[in-house]
């Protein structure tokens, strides 16, 4: 992603000194080469962070899924155990 970015703001970097030359037609290519290049890899980017955002949500909805089964569990020991210590009592 840093690597990206870098080359995102290298872009930039140059598309901004060939502007700042002056070099007419020249200068206009390279601004419009630049700007198309930025749309890749904007591109990319979003759909990389897309993929890693369905990727989370996946894992934290299975980890949540378990931690709730795990949750059941241990409430269930729990009411047994309060049954039994019920019982016990009233004998």
């Amino acid at each position: 992603m840093k690597n990206t970015m870098m080359k995102l703001m290298g872009i930039g970097a140059i598309a901004g000194a060939v502007a700042l030359t002056g070099c007419g037609k020249q200068a206009n290519a390279a601004l419009d080469k630049a700007a198309d290049k930025t749309v890749v890899v904007a591109t990319n980017i979003a759909a990389q962070t897309v993929a890693g955002a369905k990727e989370t949500a996946a894992a934290t909805k299975e980890v949540a899924g378990q931690v709730v089964e795990k949750t059941g569990a241990g409430l269930e020991k729990a009411g047994a155990a309060v049954q039994e210590t019920g019982a016990n009592l009233q004998k």
